[in-house]
């Protein structure tokens, strides 16, 4: 019974030992986690994070802004050789007082803002056209040795006053002698002599030519200069049901150019502009007539004649307006594309 006590006796005082040993540490682990200095608590009971000390924002952190993306204006012009550019450069410096050396000087240095890419003649003997956009200035358009010039020019002329610093694009798709009846049918089915599918393909080359920065590319408008031959038809066609008449047929070639560009077009749609025919031509009043009333029916539509224009004054070309005449052409597609936008 002695030695069974003798032996309990040193358990507990083994136990005891132990239990001195190990109190310590035992004291000091409650000690670190109360203290919160081990364990990331603060002293709000609440962890770094959850103070937001670590979400807090640097006040060095950069704000990065997304910039808008630019939209480049587009302007269509077509039509035939009055759109092409016959006109022959050399007479302005003698156009009657009409168009002063500075404005020629100016013309002849170009305008860097109005940029043009153009596509003339495509199925004709000499056919012509750039692929890159370039200032507008004499010399773009007709293939010759001779610098002649379109309605661009004066078209640059006006934007460039009207819209200062501002940057349009032309694209010019014309092709000499080229009826609506004929070539710029939107029914023709020969893709060989199909104007309106060629100008539709040369469109979207331009457009994504000037997509490719990130830029959007819109069209403002559609200059049409065209009707001459139309109106030497033997038997007119415009005045016959089944074909529509030249308003008509005009119509569909509007509705192609919609419905093929519909992702390039502005909110309030395509501004279409036409330019009358001279007296020159047989069935002027009738080409004109068929115009204006187009341009009556339709919202956006601008229409201006041109019977006060001179085509007979220089080089013996009736067919082609004068100098200044061609200048004066311009000037006014430019007005109606400022009356678009407004």
């Amino acid at each position: 019974m002695k030695k069974t006590f003798e032996k309990r006796g040193k358990r507990l005082l083994l136990a005891v030992l132990a239990a001195a040993l190990f109190l310590p540490f035992l004291l000091s682990g409650c000690a670190v986690g109360e203290s919160g200095e081990e364990s990331g608590l603060s002293e709000s009971g609440l962890s770094g994070t959850e103070a937001g000390e670590s979400d807090k924002p640097s006040d060095n952190a950069e704000e990065t802004e997304i910039e808008p993306m630019k939209t480049k204006r587009v302007i269509l012009l077509a039509g035939q050789s009055n759109a092409v550019g016959h006109t022959l450069a050399k007479f302005l410096p003698d156009s009657a007082g009409k168009i002063s050396p500075a404005r020629v000087e100016e013309m002849k240095k170009g305008y860097p803002n109005i940029r043009m890419m153009f596509s003339t003649n495509p199925f004709q003997s000499a056919p012509w056209e750039n692929t890159q956009f370039e200032p507008v200035t004499f010399g773009l358009g007709l293939k010759s040795a001779n610098v002649t010039f379109g309605p661009e020019v004066g078209m640059a002329e006006y934007l460039n006053k009207a819209f200062p610093g501002e940057e349009f694009y032309i694209i010019k798709c014309a092709s000499s002698g080229a009826s609506l009846y004929g070539g710029w049918n939107p029914n023709m089915v020969s893709k060989h002599t199909n104007l309106c599918r060629q100008m539709t393909e040369f469109v979207k080359t331009a457009l994504a030519e000037l997509e490719k920065d990130g830029s959007r590319a819109e069209i403002i408008a559609f200059c049409w200069m065209q009707g001459e031959s139309d109106s030497d038809w033997g038997e007119p066609f415009y005045n016959d049901p089944k074909l529509s008449g030249y308003e008509g047929l005009f119509k569909k070639l509007v509705e192609k150019l919609e419905a093929e560009f519909s992702d390039f077009l502005p909110e309030k749609g395509l501004a279409v502009i036409q330019a009358g025919i001279s007296t020159y031509w047989k069935k002027a009043t009738e080409i004109n007539a068929a115009k204006k009333a187009f341009t009556e029916k339709r919202e956006n539509s601008y229409f201006f004649q041109t019977y006060d224009l001179t085509w007979n004054l220089e080089n013996n070309d009736n067919a082609h307006y004068d100098s200044a005449a061609m200048v004066t052409l311009g000037n006014r597609f430019g007005e109606c594309i400022e009356k678009a936008l407004s």
